[in-house]
């Protein structure tokens, strides 16, 4: 009983790979799929939670695994939005799927400027490697949500720039990439490998 999430966990990428293999078909059907059903029910779910954390007694300034919480949240609202966007219909005029993404980008740059703010009142404390990690990360990610959003909202006007939406996606890899690179290999030299 204890173990099943374990075994559930390991053999899931295994019937994947086995599914896939049998039905090679199957995954042009499944991602469309997945971007539709998903993205409405995450946004949904941001919505109930922004609005539950205003009631609750939790504070992001003192609560370290609800900045964290914060911060998974942005990064799972970055890979859904990347997903869904390449599974847009480019055809469509006026499509409302680019509507939601916009909705759920929004509100992503919400929950960052939440967590930005959280982070910088942690930095004004004293600089740390993890506080610098994390604020050069949300920092990025919000200007990355920007961007997006701007570029959803002009594609959603005209469906002609939604390849803009995926450019600065793809474009953004990069920065990430670099970032990563920064906190690997210079960041531990500048704190003294701390």
């Amino acid at each position: 009983k204890e173990y099943v999430g374990v075994f559930g966990g390991v053999a899931a990428p295994i019937v994947s790979v086995y599914l896939i293999k049998l039905y090679p078909n199957i995954t042009n059907k499944i991602g469309p799929v997945i971007a539709r059903v998903f993205t409405p029910l995450v946004l949904l779910t941001l919505v109930v939670y922004l609005i539950s954390l205003f009631f609750s007694d939790s504070n992001i300034f003192n609560d370290r695994k609800l900045l964290l919480m914060f911060n998974i949240m942005l990064i799972v609202v970055m890979a859904l939005i990347v997903f869904s966007v390449t599974e847009l219909d480019k055809l469509k005029e006026r499509n409302n799927d680019i509507l939601v993404l916009l909705a759920l980008a929004l509100l992503a740059i919400v929950i960052n400027s939440i967590a930005l703010i959280a982070i910088i009142s942690r930095v004004l404390d004293g600089l740390t490697p993890n506080r610098t990690v994390v604020l050069g990360s949300n920092i990025l990610i919000f200007i990355n949500l920007i961007l997006i959003a701007k570029n959803l909202y002009r594609s959603y006007l005209n469906t002609n720039r939604l390849d803009s939406v995926e450019q600065i996606v793809a474009k953004y890899l990069t920065i990430y990439a670099a970032w990563t690179i920064v906190v690997i290999f210079i960041l531990p030299f500048i704190f003294g490998l701390k």
